[in-house]
């Protein structure tokens, strides 16, 4: 190795020379990286896609297949991918004692998880119109997603997790279970959790998000959980990991902040652009008796009994989902119900009489920041919501069904317009072309046995 004027040139074993600028990065980086921003219309184009998000607490019960139908055939039908997150497919003490002994040693899965995912793939034409890209179970909670067949070039690295947030936070009864993915080289996180129950634990709910949050971890779909037992499809698996992680074509890209979060100790989800959070958020009404809210629902009342919501006053005051945002409530309270009741009748006609609540919720967040809007290289995700609803003739449980439609924008790089762009600008920009010409001026070497000689700079092009 020697030093010659602002290079670094080396002697390979075939008795080639390389060198390289002092200068890393060199101001030919800055210039380039600059004229290519400018240049970002012409090589970003949009891809354009409807997610379907549907959380349902289950009771332990197995649906009905006309209520799966109602829930999710109509809305899939016009989805590019559906995401599905249950809580409670089974609860028994001794069920969670297995579950979480299983979680010990890295199996995870049941019989019970296998029918739904199976009965779901049905309902979505599993084989023929979508394909599952991947799933999780912890326990009673289940996070699957499904993706259009076209989609699946699209889709890579399919990694999943969870946590525990039961006793000791250890037992799966609460919790997350989370699948993370690549969409067109963007991350889509979605995270189905079931947080602590009763009015009075608002600040149990917080620990449980904040704890989720910042302990969840991902893994590779395939490393230490059987295919199988993960339910993934093997079409899926054939373009798993064919994209890669972001690349210098987009070094044009920043890392969008999280609202409240140090930018030193993000978690693994900071870095999704766009991040789905769904399921039996627990939260409650405060200051309303069973009767009051009762006669708001049958008037349709809604936006009265939201301002005594839990969650949206955790959220206002950034205790829960800083930067997150959830589409207007225009459906009623989906708990609690009399299992096998239909109708805004059916709340809870117990001794206790549970005033009926928003438990089951859907929050996102996409890549906007507040500054910006345009769905671009900087903020490649643009989400906005179609469609929030339950459905309310659905009386498997004593919760309903919830689903949200997502509308996302995604911004992506044309990497053979890129490519152009880029030769374009090393052969026809002047301040390029100069400092090409200025590197290209290396010292003129003599290689004998023993050493490097470097002589006067010549110019390669002269």
């Amino acid at each position: 190795m020697a030093v010659g004027g602002n290079y670094v040139l080396t002697l390979a074993a075939d008795g080639g020379i390389c060198g390289w600028t002092m200068m890393s990065p060199s101001p030919l980086d800055a210039i380039l990286r600059s004229a290519l921003i400018q240049k970002e219309p012409s090589y970003t184009k949009q891809q354009h896609l409807k997610i379907l998000a549907g959380t349902w607490n289950v009771s332990q019960e197995r649906a009905l297949c006309d209520s799966l139908i109602s829930w999710l055939a109509s809305p899939a039908s016009e989805a590019c991918i559906v995401v599905i997150g249950l809580q409670e497919m089974e609860m028994g003490a001794g069920f969670l004692a297995m579950a979480a002994a299983k979680e010990t040693v890295g199996i995870e899965g049941s019989a019970n998880g296998q029918w739904w995912l199976d009965t779901i793939g049905k309902i979505l034409d599993e084989g023929m119109t979508f394909e599952r890209a991947g799933s999780r179970q912890l326990a009673g909670l289940l996070v699957a997603v499904w993706v259009r067949k076209d989609l699946c070039p699209y889709i890579g690295e399919v990694d999943v997790g969870a946590v525990a947030c039961g006793l000791g936070r250890t037992i799966g009864n609460k919790g997350a279970v989370a699948l993370k993915m690549r969409v067109f080289r963007r991350i889509l996180c979605v995270i189905n959790c079931h947080f602590a129950a009763h009015a009075d634990a608002v600040a149990r709910r917080n620990a449980d998000f904040e704890y989720v949050y910042r302990n969840l971890t991902f893994i590779p779909m395939t490393a230490g959980v059987n295919t199988v037992a993960a339910g993934v499809s093997s079409a899926v698996q054939r373009f798993k990991n064919l994209n890669v992680r972001r690349g210098a074509d987009l070094e044009a890209e920043k890392d969008i902040p999280v609202a409240g979060v140090a930018s030193e100790v993000l978690p693994e989800l900071a870095e999704a652009d766009m991040l789905i959070w769904f399921g039996d958020f627990n939260y409650r009404l405060d200051d309303i008796s069973y009767d009051e809210a009762r006669n708001y629902i049958a008037c349709k009342h809604f936006d009265t009994i939201l301002r005594k919501d839990q969650l949206r006053g955790e959220m206002k005051a950034g205790h829960v989902f800083q930067g997150m945002r959830e589409a207007n409530i225009k459906f009623p309270p989906t708990y609690k119900f009399d299992r096998g009741q239909v109708g805004l009748q059916g709340y809870d006609s117990s001794e206790k009489k549970r005033v009926p609540a928003w438990c089951d919720r859907v929050i996102f967040r996409d890549s906007r920041n507040g500054r910006s809007t345009q769905c671009k290289l900087t903020c490649p995700v643009v989400a906005s919501v179609i469609r929030y609803d339950a459905c309310m003739d659905v009386k498997d449980s004593d919760h309903k069904p919830v689903r949200c439609m997502f509308s996302v924008d995604i911004a992506c790089v044309d990497e053979r317009i890129r490519r152009r762009e880029f030769g374009g600008l090393l052969c026809f920009n002047k301040e390029i072309k100069t400092l090409l010409e200025e590197y290209n001026r290396i010292p003129d070497t003599i290689v004998s046995t023993n050493n490097i000689v470097l002589q006067d700079y010549v110019n390669l092009d002269s």
